[in-house]
Parts: structure tokens; sequence; C-alpha cells
């Protein structure tokens, strides 16, 4: 498999002055770099983006008062950094000239538009050098999970932008090459798409499912019972992946899943092996943890996901915050024995954070609290001004009177104050790009 990887990289670099083979040499070892390699690097690389963005990019220039001083060692660099504003959405939005390089080669970089959401899409640019050690990263990833390079998979898929990116040439060569399939399952209304999904894994001898994650758990609910499915590994995406999702995909695929964390903007985190967390991509970003006032979480504490993008010079993302809150594992080496920091978790987007009738509820509460509802699979909050709404599907065995006792629970937790309803349902509102939110505004 290193062969067959090593060769299409380089067959990738002679289309253009491409970045695969490079990415590919460093990410293969830097893995497994010492901590003090690792801190040696991100030092190296903040202190040429962040000299880069004050010197070039109109935005930064307004907003970093000074440059890192050359003898700063990565302790003297973190504490700097805090100095710096947190470059959230609405900035974007509304400095989105400012935040492009003048000087870059835009024949160079690749204009991107996130999928909203969060109810806010932002346009930005990737640079190409940047692109290409995503591209890498995310194979390293899944070369974590065992689903390597043209091993043959499926990806269920949703949404009119990804639709698109797969039914254009450029995407049919690309998912020849990758020896990679492609289902839009967008509309899952009716049974079809389950005898049309299985018939593509027969047919094709998929041995790899990749998707978003209520994708492929409402595809296992579907198969319960069914055996010698033939898929090898489950890789999800995208969306948060529940304790109870991931229970009965791997009960029906009879195979491990493994999970990955990465936007529109960056590639963050994958799951190794030993699945102790989620390994971050320290190579081409540095993350931090902050709490409501922007200062710094300590390791296991729960705060907004920061990322400072280290190779994006084209449009610079320097403190950015994502919308996820999430927090990080201590630095003890993984069994794998790789050293990259870890993510205890991803809890959904900091701007969930629901507070109706004087009552606050913290975005990370709902998946804690079903996580221990054994009859619950997955569940969806909808949020209005002044009341709650949540559908849940239940396990088809489950106990007739788990409505009421969630209802009981909840309003007891809650002291009765949040107008509540509670209901059972079989599917679960989609996003207009085919994601589930677990807990969605309807204001």
């Amino acid at each position: 498999m290193k062969n067959t990887e090593d060769m299409y990289y380089r067959i990738y670099d002679l289309f253009g002055r491409r970045y695969a083979t490079e990415a590919k040499q460093l990410l293969r070892k830097s893995q497994y770099w010492d901590r003090g390699q690792i801190e040696a690097y991100q030092l190296k690389k903040l202190k040429k983006i962040i000299g880069h963005a004050k010197n070039n990019i109109p935005y930064y220039q307004r907003t970093i008062k000074s440059l890192p001083g050359e003898n700063w060692n990565y302790k003297d660099m973190i504490k700097y950094l805090q100095d710096i504003p947190v470059l959230n959405k609405k900035n974007i939005q509304q400095h989105f000239e400012d935040l492009i390089d003048p000087g870059a080669d835009k024949k160079r970089m690749i204009y991107q538009i996130t999928g909203g959401t969060s109810g806010n899409p932002i346009r930005f640019y990737h640079d190409r050098k940047k692109l290409d050690y995503t591209r890498v990263a995310l194979q390293r990833n899944f070369n974590w999970a065992g689903y390597y390079l043209r091993k043959r998979c499926l990806k269920l898929a949703s949404g009119s932008l990804e639709a698109a990116s797969h039914s254009n040439l450029k995407g049919k060569i690309k998912n020849k090459l990758h020896n990679r399939y492609f289902y839009e399952a967008a509309v899952l209304d009716d049974k079809r798409w389950v005898n049309e999904i299985l018939q593509i894994i027969h047919d094709k001898k998929i041995k790899v499912l990749w998707g978003y994650p209520s994708i492929i758990y409402m595809l296992a609910r579907e198969l319960h019972g069914m055996k010698n499915l033939g898929i090898e590994t489950i890789a999800t995406s995208s969306e948060t992946l529940q304790d109870s999702q991931r229970k009965l995909i791997e009960e029906v695929f009879e195979c491990p899943v493994f999970d990955e964390y990465s936007s529109r903007e960056f590639m963050i985190a994958g799951e190794c092996e030993h699945h102790k967390g989620l390994h971050i991509n320290e190579e081409l970003l540095l993350p931090e943890i902050l709490d409501e006032h922007d200062r710094p979480c300590g390791y296991g504490e729960n705060g907004k996901i920061i990322i400072t993008d280290l190779l994006n010079y084209g449009f610079p993302f320097i403190r950015y915050e994502i919308g996820d809150n999430g927090s990080l594992l201590t630095n003890e080496k993984c069994s794998c024995g790789r050293t990259l920091k870890r993510l205890k978790n991803v809890s959904g987007r900091s701007s969930d954070n629901i507070l109706i009738n004087g009552k606050a509820i913290t975005t990370v509460f709902f998946p804690g609290f079903f996580k221990t509802i054994y009859d619950v699979e997955a569940f969806q909050v909808l949020v209005y001004p002044d009341a709650m709404t949540i559908y849940v599907i239940l396990r088809k065995d489950a106990d007739n009177n788990i409505i009421k006792d969630l209802d009981r629970r909840l309003n007891a937790i809650f002291d009765n104050k949040i107008p509540l309803t509670i209901k059972r349902t079989g599917k679960l509102i989609r996003e207009a790009n085919g994601k589930v939110k677990s807990i969605k505004r309807m204001d």
C-alpha cells in the first residue's frame, strides 16, 4: 500500500506545482516525533505565518500588534498568541477582501464556501500547498482506519455541493483513481435506497463505507439482523458521532467505526485503532480550547475549539473560532505510539448553547444525557424561543414507557422551567446540505 500511495502522489504532483509527495514524506514520520520535535516544528511555522500575516494581510496588519521574538521558545509563543484577537465567522464575512494576501497568485488559490450548518456560510481560499497537505493528512487518517488508497469504498453523501463535486468530470476521474463509488443519500423516505446501496456493496465488492454518521446509522437500522455484509471499515465524518450510533453500526456491519473531525476549512483529527480520542493533525494546525471568556482551558475541560492554520498563506486563519466545542486529552502518548495530541470529544457547536426562561443548558448536556439511555439510539433537539421539542429514535424493542420516563427525568433536571415535548420519530431533520444538527434552533 505504501508503494501505491507513493506512486499516486508522484503522479499527482506531475500535474502542476503540487506538494503531495512532500506532505507524504513529512506526515509519515512526524506522527511519531517526540513532543519536543512537534513543538519545535509548530514554533517555526507559527512565527512564519504570523510574520507573513502581519506584513502582508490588511486585516492582520490592524489586529496583530507585534511580531514574535526571534529567540522565543514554544511556551513564549503560546502565551503571545493570547494577545491576538480570536477570528470568528462574522469577522470573515465583514473583512473577506482584507483577509486575502494581495500578493498571492490567485491561480494557485482555491475558492471555498462552507456548508453553512451554523446558518452563516463563509467564503475563503485555500492555497495550493495547504490543500495538498490536507488531502494527504486525510489519507493518513484513513490509513489508521485500514482504509488504504484504492480499497473499494462507497461514499454515502448528501447535499448539492458534494453531489456536484462527484458528478462532474474531475470528480469522476478522482473517484476512478481512488476506486471510490458515490451514492447520493439526500432523500431516504422509502426502502428503495437500502436495496440500491446493498446492490452497490455486492456488485462492487465494497469494503469501506464512508459518510455522515446519521446516514450510516439509518442504513444500519434498516439492515439490522443481516450478516456477512463484507464491510471491513466504517469511516464517519462531518457530524457528531453518538455512542449509541457507533454501537449499532458496529453491531450490524461487524467491523469498527473510525470517526474523524474535519470541516471545509481544515482536516483536524481522526481516530486510530485504539479509539481513545482523535489524533490532531498538528503538522497542519495548532488547536486551542478556550472558555467563554477566551481563557485557555485545562486538559479535559470543555470549551470552544480555536484553530490556527500553519500552512494557508493566501488566506490565513489565525486563532479561528470554528464554532464547535471540545476538550483535549492529556499529553500522554497513545498506545498506538503516535504522539500527536488528541481531542477527547467534539460535542457540537458552541452556538447551540440554550437559554430558555432563565434556564441555561450547555451543548454538552444532551449527548451526555442520552448516552445513559439504552433505548435511545439517536436524538435531535429543536429549540424554539420559549420551548423545546426533542425527537428520539428508539430501539425496536424499546420500553413502551420510555417517552414518559424521559419527560419526567428531563423536567426534573430543568426544574419544570422549560416547556418540553418529547416525540418518537423514524428520521431526523436534515439541513440543506444533508447534515443533521443534533441541536437545531427554530427561531
